[in-house]
């Protein structure tokens, strides 16, 4: 389970990249999506652009990107409990574990799934989904296989500076980043996925969907850490 619930994270949230232009402009922005896994609980999320911060709301996590402090703050509401990383923090680890990736040999990198790197292939075909046009993306590489929908015209021009802190903060493992970094080099949004994650004895199925935008800034109470939740030190990824 915890894997799949890294992958849902990661193709969900981290592959919202941001770039200049498109009807997303820099108002108030809610995207609300879906993601389901053969096997398991299906995750409702709604995330927020409003002005210079960034919220991703779920059932038991909260995260909110703030370019004024430049800091992340990871929101466990199960335990009461918050982390705060800065930018910087994440770019910099982002380039040790870019450093640890380079190194290894072909037999290791087969071994977390990357004996190829992660590419998106254009398959001319698109669709109105949620009255946005998505482009239909093909994966080669990677443990991944399936189809992905990006819409290029659905994203806040403010943010497209900090994709790859998004994408690095909201994905987790060498696959998981380098897909979400995939997605963000195409300038656009994730707005549907079928995907297969052939890692390990089983395959998983992943699904993802948006379901709803509006022009909807985010309420108070979600730009900040809900009252008497205590800090703690953010995790240091080694992968």
């Amino acid at each position: 389970m915890r894997i799949r619930l890294i992958l849902i994270f990661a193709l969900l949230f981290g592959c919202a990249a941001m770039r200049t232009g498109g009807k997303g402009g820099d108002g108030p922005l809610m995207v609300r999506a879906r993601t389901t896994a053969a096997g398991g609980p299906m995750i409702e999320a709604e995330l927020y652009w409003s002005g210079n911060k960034r919220v991703t709301e779920q059932k038991k996590q909260r995260m909110i990107f703030d370019i004024d402090s430049k800091t992340v703050t990871v929101v466990d509401k199960q335990h009461k409990q918050y982390s705060i990383r800065s930018f910087d923090e994440i770019l910099k680890q982002r380039e040790v574990l870019n450093k640890r990736f380079d190194a290894m040999s072909q037999q290791q990198r087969e071994r977390v799934g990357l004996g190829k790197p992660i590419t998106l292939k254009p398959t001319g075909k698109t669709e109105k989904i949620v009255g946005y046009t998505a482009k239909e993306y093909v994966l080669d590489g990677g443990p991944f296989a399936g189809s992905m929908w990006i819409a290029e015209d659905l994203q806040p021009a403010t943010w497209r500076q900090w994709q790859q802190v998004v994408a690095n903060a909201e994905s987790s493992g060498y696959a998981g980043r380098q897909l979400a970094e995939a997605i963000a080099s195409q300038g656009g949004f994730l707005v549907r996925s079928e995907l297969t994650l052939n890692l390990g004895a089983k395959p998983i199925s992943l699904s993802t969907e948006v379901i709803e935008v509006s022009a909807k800034a985010a309420p108070p109470d979600l730009l900040v850490v809900p009252e008497g939740f205590h800090k703690v030190e953010a995790p240091i990824q080694t992968r």
